[in-house]
């Protein structure tokens, strides 16, 4: 957004840091899915990785066709911010999967 007032540049440094947090938030996600499961990384990696690339093709979908329905961005941004924190809360609640799954 900044960008449009600010010039390209701007918006080239926000599109480079994005990018990089972006994959340092997957490698830190990988790094915790070994820590609570280091006996089944690639079921666990398996499982994560579903859902990561799940929402990250259902969201933008998701969102839209919330702006669309009720006419507003206020309502889709409280719906995601809503799924976000239950999917944190669902995080911050995983046991070791041998806890879980036999």
């Amino acid at each position: 957004m900044s960008g449009l007032t600010l010039g390209v540049a701007i918006a080239a440094i926000g599109m480079f840091v994005g990018f990089i947090a972006q994959l340092a938030a997957i490698g830190i996600m990988h790094a915790a899915v070994v820590d609570r499961a280091p006996h089944a990384v690639a079921r666990a990696t398996g499982v994560t990785m579903t859902g990561y690339y799940l929402g990250a093709l259902a969201t933008p979908v998701s969102f839209g066709a919330l702006v669309d329905w009720l006419g507003t961005y206020t309502w889709a941004w409280l719906a995601m911010a809503l799924a976000s924190g239950v999917g944190a809360a669902c995080f911050a609640r995983a046991n070791r999967v041998g806890d879980v799954v036999p």
